[in-house]
């Protein structure tokens, strides 16, 4: 498989007790992200503090405060600036299994039909899925964490604008 260039989008608020072992399991990939950008929804914990403290070491890190806003807005912050051809999500209170990134981005390199990748919660069957649009947007298909997306699937998709949708 071919090196991609891989962006992880954490958003975080008041996350100082999770967000530490959430970047580690991000950046203990097998597949490593070649960047991972921590967007600070207006925490008024440490949080900043310990991501900014793992910047100073971490070259990949990049960190981005904003005010309060929601976890779409901090989501959609984070894709305004990150460079990779392949988007990737995990929450500050969530923890990636070590190879879960080199699995989906080895499976998107193989299938280039496919656009987005992620898993339902709960367990159940496995397998690949057509899931319509309207389902994508209303019907909570993924856990946010599990997702990967081709950036130039993004187009016009952008989390928590469902204007642009109609």
């Amino acid at each position: 498989m071919k090196k991609q260039k891989v962006s992880v989008v954490i958003p975080a608020y008041n996350a100082e007790r999770t967000i530490l072992a959430a970047i580690e399991s991000v950046l203990s990939q097998s597949v490593s992200p070649d960047e991972v950008i921590v967007v600070d929804d207006g925490s008024t914990d440490a949080t900043g503090t310990i991501v900014k403290k793992l910047t100073r070491t971490e070259k990949r890190l990049r960190y981005v405060r904003q005010k309060n806003a929601g976890p779409s807005a901090a989501r959609n912050r984070a894709l305004d600036i990150a460079q990779g051809e392949y988007i990737a999500f995990c929450d500050a209170d969530d923890e990636w299994r070590r190879g879960k990134l080199a699995l989906q981005i080895a499976f998107l390199e193989e299938h280039p039909d496919i656009a987005l990748l992620g898993a339902r919660a709960g367990g159940g069957k496995s397998g690949v899925k057509n899931i319509s649009f309207r389902r994508l947007l209303f019907g909570n298909a993924f856990v946010t964490s599990s997702a990967v997306i081709r950036r130039s699937a993004l187009g016009a998709l952008r989390f928590g604008r469902t204007q642009r949708y109609s």
